[in-house]
């Protein structure tokens, strides 16, 4: 069952398309509905969409009409059908759409829990080093905490700031991009600049990471490739959507959240984009 899920993927591969078949409710409340009631299946043999057609048309034969097994009256009725025909041109517009509302509203959430202005749209740089504040755990944010070092880099818009220096030596995640560069390379704006701890930041859109080691290139370079002309050395990730690059002592790494389209390029570019700011 995918119906919530449609649009997902996991290890490169979209839901709906793992097992046997996929089934998907169109009914007005899911993530693509029709006015009334509807769905689908899917499935990648022949023989088994010819069977799934039968049952739902009485257990008729396709081609000769006649019963050849028990069934049901489970036909997409012509409105229905049509009204999904036009949802479905504009679905992936539709689906960025759901995506950056979910952003804002955790972007939201998290500001009242750090005690932010619901009526600010962008994290600005602090007036005092004890002022900014980050997300303590990457991947599940539970709450936020305090730096206790003036040297701790400060959070950007991503306006087109010159990187600082994080305290590790390498640049500040918040401002290897800015917004422009996100909006054109990717084709949707950026959300709220949040850093999520001293070395990785998200952008909504994509989120960024510096300071790993060279090993983690050579990983990306085992399941994808290496990308020439990017730095000293890059490599794509197929399964993670993320480029990593070294440049110098400095290595970053850029992932697409919510791109579509041929990601490879969009985090080349990208990739190409934080390296000018490097200077």
């Amino acid at each position: 069952d995918s119906c919530q899920a449609l649009g997902a993927r996991f290890r490169g591969k979209m839901a709906g398309t793992f097992g046997v078949a996929g089934s998907f409710s169109f009914y007005p409340a899911k993530v693509l509905g029709c006015f009334g009631d509807g769905g689908a299946i899917v499935v990648d043999d022949d023989e088994k969409a010819e069977i799934l057609r039968e049952y739902r048309d009485h257990g008729r034969d396709q081609t000769t009409g006649k019963v050849v097994r028990f069934g049901y009256n489970a036909r997409l009725d012509n409105v229905q059908a049509a009204i999904m025909l036009v949802k479905l041109r504009t679905y992936e517009r539709d689906l960025e759409r759901r995506r950056a509302i979910a952003l804002a509203v955790a972007a939201a959430s998290l500001a009242v829990a750090a005690g932010c202005s619901s009526e600010s749209s962008d994290i600005t740089e602090a007036s005092t080093p004890s002022t900014p504040t980050a997300v303590t755990t990457p991947t599940t944010p539970t709450g936020f905490t305090t730096p206790t070092s003036p040297t701790t880099p400060t959070v950007t818009t991503g306006t087109g700031t010159t990187p600082t220096t994080a305290a590790s030596g390498q640049p500040d995640p918040c401002a290897l991009l800015t917004a422009a560069q996100i909006e054109a390379a990717v084709g949707t704006p950026p959300g709220t600049t949040r850093p999520e701890s001293d070395d990785r930041c998200n952008f909504g859109v994509v989120r960024t990471w510096v300071g790993f080691g060279e090993a983690w290139i050579d990983s990306a370079a085992s399941k994808g490739e290496e990308v020439a002309g990017v730095g000293d050395r890059a490599a794509y990730d197929p399964e993670f959507h993320q480029i990593y690059v070294k440049s110098g002592a400095t290595t970053f790494n850029i992932q697409c959240t919510l791109c579509t389209g041929d990601q490879k390029a969009v985090l080349t570019r990208l990739a190409g984009d934080a390296l000018g700011n490097l200077g």
